[in-house]
């Protein structure tokens, strides 16, 4: 069996060699940031303006101890004003997902979620459905245009998605959410964070 690092790492090769749009670099760490810090691994690297994690959040939820690690390491790792963005089951029951990921996906309940993560300067400051999401943001013309882009949705028109009826039946099981580190974020340190790591990438509001 292969580690994940391993495979992440030649699935990264290969999308470079073939010449795909997204050309940017990668750094693979191996850790479990549900288990231990991960502030001082990425010392060098951090704090970071937005931090994404999709579709695994809630396998943090298998107890307290690992939703507050990670909790904690978002909180750590995030600048004040800084965003987090992720995806999670949305539900009140444990599911499992056949031929998918072999093991019991977690649900997470929002407000104990909010409560939590208050502990930790972080403020959750969206939750949508995905049905609700994507027919609420397709409406507006930038974000068609992101999916459009992404190929995520097709042209992201009505009638030519690229996802089957059945997975989009699926997708409602799963919730958007955003969380905000609490605080103001500091235009010196970032400009001086930006001159360390190199040019600086310019996300669209």
């Amino acid at each position: 069996m292969r580690y994940n690092g391993e495979d992440a790492d030649q699935r990264n090769q290969k999308r470079r060699r073939s010449g795909s749009r997204f050309t940017f670099p990668a750094r693979l760490l191996c850790a479990d940031c549900f288990e231990v810090r991960l502030d001082g691994v990425l010392r060098g690297d951090g704090p970071f303006d937005i931090c994404s994690c999709q579709f695994a959040m809630h396998y943090s939820w298998s107890s307290e101890a690992r939703a507050r690690q990670a909790l904690a390491n978002i909180s750590a790792l995030l600048r004040p004003g800084g965003t987090f963005i992720g995806t999670m089951p949305d539900a009140n029951y444990m599911f499992h997902l056949e031929d998918a990921v072999d093991c019991p996906e977690w649900i997470v309940s929002f407000p104990v979620f909010k409560s939590l993560a208050e502990e930790y300067d972080l403020e959750i400051v969206f939750v949508r459905n995905f049905h609700e999401f994507v027919d609420q943001y397709l409406k507006m013309p930038q974000f068609a245009e992101i999916m459009r882009h992404l190929g995520a949705l097709g042209t992201g028109n009505q009638g030519s998605s690229t996802i089957s009826p059945d997975e989009w039946e699926v997708t409602y099981l799963y919730s958007a959410f955003v969380l905000k580190k609490r605080g103001e974020p500091d235009p010196n340190r970032r400009r001086a964070n930006r001159a360390n790591n190199g040019p600086a990438m310019h996300i669209n509001n």
